[in-house]
């Protein structure tokens, strides 16, 4: 078939239209004229032209007619101002072939979408090798640096949806555009980067991580190392002065209690889960475990990460330790005859003291610890043994009280001279936090601050009146040694003043002579 008919689009005609009969009789001979927009058809540094694919065959993009029915003029008139392209479609007449949009496309085809495209001026475009290597390069970096800013998982998760985001771009651009975008090459980018990135922080950053694991993971809780960690913050092992705040915890009577259970066994049983509940609060307010002295309890906040709220942290681990003990004493009451009395009725002790503490590795080129040292923590010691003098399971000194910000209800129990010191030191009983005491226990420091300040001021008998109604609120006379209590202690004190005055320049220090 041939047609002598000259093939223009739309665009080319209205520009032909457009033209005035004189301007074409004018040209002069050996001249041109072109008319419409001119249509550059790309090619490759190959000299190769990338083909813009229509089809897929035999869908509705190109209309395929009958060989026969056009013979027998069954098309009427369709064909009239059309391009048309003789070939096959049948697999038999070996003309197809394999394309990046079909496995068995029209050879025929591929010439009706190459004539399309230069009749429509529709081309694939790609990008240049530097743009590509752009791309590429961005697309690495910023893999990388997803995986160094977060976790594995976290940067993982974060990479995928940045691959998944620059699929739909690409797939966007070339349906928006023609624009053929590289996809491989930055989804190769992308991981090599991640995976370079996770081995580096896994053999620098993950090794530091491991280091204080190994070092640390005795002394303090996995939400402790992974703050150091985060905040780049190596501790100093060979020795880090500073203020910090010691912490004692011994159990009342302790000695009795192996002759009570008759089996090592069965007291190594109940240590075990004692032990493993108060360390766990002590872990959970970030203090670090100094070492265990069969049922006591050593241990220091503020190191060896440094933190403002360390007095805070250990009276609130002192409360929490209470509370947690408590708890156990009905658990094991409710075990029947698992446990004597003894155990049903176990009690601890609690010394705090702040002050000026060094903390660090210490001990022989063979084996070390990391510990604390300092009067401090001699005070501390102190502080827990004369809790039992007193009958209260919580004694504090001043000086960690008023690094709290008023946070507890607390109430002055003395002021003492321990053993081996000849510095008079306050001392409180921590009750509970501001607003959460019961109304007894606020009743109970109401009479009881009361009673002290007519003792203070030598009032003897109007101490003794009000310290015996605080006694009967006092919560701990029947479990304490003798049935001793803060305000029993001062009613007997106070009546023996009134019998026997102290003297004028008497500056209310009781001087304790037992550890």
């Amino acid at each position: 078939l041939h047609s002598d008919i000259p093939v223009l689009n739309d665009v080319v005609l209205k520009d032909l239209l457009s033209r005035s009969w004189n301007s074409i009789e004018s040209m002069k001979p050996g001249t041109r004229l072109d008319i419409g927009p001119r249509v550059r058809v790309p090619l490759t540094s190959e000299n190769e032209h990338i083909v813009t694919y229509f089809g897929p065959g035999k869908s509705s993009t190109f209309r395929y007619y009958s060989y026969w029915d056009i013979l027998e003029d069954r098309v009427h008139g369709d064909m009239e101002g059309r391009v048309f392209i003789v070939g096959s479609s049948s697999s038999a007449m070996f003309d197809l072939m394999s394309t990046p949009v079909g496995r068995s496309y029209p050879g025929v085809e591929v010439h009706a979408s190459l004539i399309n495209s230069f009749i429509n001026n529709t081309f694939v475009s790609r990008l240049s090798i530097v743009q590509d290597i752009a791309i590429v390069a961005a697309v690495g970096t910023l893999a990388g640096l997803l995986a160094f800013l977060f976790t594995p998982l976290l940067g993982g998760a974060i990479s995928i949806m940045m691959l998944f985001a620059y699929f739909l771009f690409v797939m966007w651009r070339f349906d928006e555009a023609g624009q053929w975008l590289e996809m491989v090459r930055p989804a190769l980018a992308t991981i090599l980067s991640f995976a370079g990135v996770m081995g580096y922080r896994y053999m620098t950053e993950e090794k530091s991580k491991l280091f204080l694991q190994k070092t640390f993971r005795q002394y303090l809780s996995p939400e402790l190392i992974d703050i150091m960690y985060k905040n780049k913050q190596m501790p100093t092992l060979g020795g880090n002065e500073g203020v910090m705040t010691a912490y004692f915890t011994d159990i009342q009577g302790f000695s009795t209690f192996s002759e009570k259970l008759g089996s090592p066994t069965r007291l190594v049983e109940l240590l075990n889960e004692y032990l493993t509940e108060m360390t766990d609060s002590l872990m959970a307010h970030l203090g670090t475990l100094d070492k265990y002295e069969g049922d006591a309890i050593i241990a220091f906040f503020g190191a060896p990460l440094s933190m403002p709220d360390h007095a805070e942290k250990a009276c609130l681990t002192a409360l929490d330790m209470q509370a947690k003990l408590a708890r156990l004493r009905v658990k094991w009451a409710s075990e029947g005859d698992k446990w004597p009395t003894i155990v049903h009725n176990m009690r601890m002790r609690i010394g705090i003291n702040t002050g000026a503490i060094v903390t660090g590795n210490m001990g022989s080129k063979m084996r070390m610890n990391y510990t604390m040292m300092g009067d401090a923590v001699n005070l501390a010691a102190r502080l827990e043994s004369a809790a039992k003098q007193y009958g209260v399971y919580v004694m504090t000194s001043r000086e960690t009280l008023e690094l709290t910000n008023n946070r507890f209800a607390a109430r002055k129990l003395d002021r003492i001279t321990v053993v081996g010191k000849s510095e008079p030191v306050e001392v409180y009983e921590v009750m509970g936090e501001n607003g959460k005491v019961d109304e007894p226990t606020a009743k109970l420091i109401e009479l009881y601050n009361k009673g002290i300040e007519h003792y203070y001021s030598c009032k003897w008998n109007d101490a003794i009146a009000i310290l015996e109604q605080a006694e009967e609120l006092e919560p701990n006379r029947e479990f304490s040694s003798g049935g001793i209590s803060p305000s029993r202690l001062f009613i007997d004190r106070a009546k023996a003043y009134k019998t026997n005055p102290p003297p004028e320049n008497w500056d209310g220090v009781f001087r304790l002579t037992e550890k």
